[in-house]
């Protein structure tokens, strides 16, 4: 696992992998207080800018041949509570 891969073109909080695939991860963290979802912050640039993030990680391990996806982890914490996790798999194609 990798975490906080940064190259110049974005960050991806974590790479592992899930079988065969290779999975590209954003952890959005909200406060209880915040209105939308936290999956919602990921939007069209975001999902560009991990997009080609991603690429710089495959280039990298010099294949083309590796299945990967994007997930997104919400996180939600509230006050005096264990903080609620979801997996999001799949949450929008590679470009």
């Amino acid at each position: 696992m990798t975490r906080n891969f940064k190259t110049t073109r974005g960050e991806i909080d974590l790479v592992c992998r899930h079988g065969d695939d290779l999975v590209f991860v954003e952890v959005k963290t909200r406060s209880a207080v915040d209105v939308v979802p936290p999956a919602e912050a990921v939007d069209a640039r975001k999902e560009a800018a991990l997009n080609s993030t991603a690429q710089d990680y495959l280039d990298l391990l010099d294949r083309d041949d590796i299945p990967y996806r994007f997930d997104v982890v919400e996180v939600e914490l509230h006050e005096g509570r264990i903080p609620r996790c979801k997996l999001l798999p799949n949450f929008f194609a590679s470009a």
